[in-house]
């Protein structure tokens, strides 16, 4: 059986709204990555407008296409 790592490291993510010139910051933090069914993921909780916290379970490839494409950004 494949372990889960723990990361616990933070994420942004910059949407810009050209119609309105207005930016919007969200902030995910990656939990750990696992395997479910040999199928790698990557668990990610964030806040939605309303502040409630949510939970996304993600493929790894999507989520390192993401961090490829500077769609998402590690915090520092």
């Amino acid at each position: 059986m494949k372990k889960s790592e723990s990361i616990n490291e933070d994420y942004v993510m910059v949407l810009h709204n050209p119609e309105q010139n207005t930016y919007d910051y969200l902030i995910y933090r990656v939990l750990d990555i696992s395997y479910i069914n040999d199928n790698k993921v990557v668990n990610i909780q964030h806040r939605t407008k309303n502040n409630q916290l949510n939970r996304l379970i993600m493929p790894y490839h999507i989520f390192l296409g993401l961090i490829e494409e500077d769609i998402l950004t590690r915090l520092q």
